[in-house]
């Protein structure tokens, strides 16, 4: 989507719709696969019901905000909401973890490299898309691309972490 993002705007045409587009198909990915992790553990019916109760809010609210945000400009208001809520997914992941340990070693698997990839990317990069529009509305002259070469620094550790829970195995048992 990026690609095509770059080629609109190269060609003189508003993209903001491609980014939103993006957002809005990131959520609903990261939210359906944290949504498989907690619910596959969850043992109270309450907590899959509150834990699917914020998924629904959340999704409503990055409609709400999508809907109502300039789509020539980048949509900084809902790449933020996107990065709080998978950043919370990630937490709740980990506060899950520590609670109810089921691997003796928890950096074994992937799930944890994967999902701390997750999070080093999205609550890295809140501060970097909540600022963006802010900082180009205020200095309009100035170039913003060392927050851009900070926010590929940030996807880059990202990849590193996923990329070491591609050597791990899937799941490992706490031994008896």
């Amino acid at each position: 989507m990026n690609t095509w993002a770059k080629y609109l705007m190269e060609s003189r045409v508003a993209n903001g719709f491609v980014y939103q587009i993006n957002c809005a198909v990131s959520l609903v990915i990261l939210s359906i696969y944290f949504s498989v992790k907690y619910l596959r553990t969850a043992k109270n019916n309450w907590y899959k019901a509150g834990f699917m109760l914020l998924v629904l809010s959340l999704l409503t609210a990055e409609g709400l905000v999508i809907a109502h945000e300039d789509h020539r400009m980048f949509n900084n208001h809902s790449y933020s909401l996107m990065a709080l809520a998978v950043s919370a997914y990630a937490i709740i992941f980990y506060y899950r973890k520590l609670l109810h340990p089921v691997v003796e070693h928890i950096t074994a698997t992937r799930s944890f490299w994967f999902i701390s990839g997750l999070f080093v990317y999205y609550s890295g990069s809140f501060f970097i898309f909540s600022t963006y529009t802010i900082f180009i509305r205020i200095m309009p002259d100035k170039n913003y691309s060392i927050l851009w070469s900070i926010h590929n620094i940030i996807c880059v550790i990202m990849c590193v972490f996923i990329s070491k829970g591609f050597l791990c195995r899937p799941y490992q048992q706490m031994s008896s």
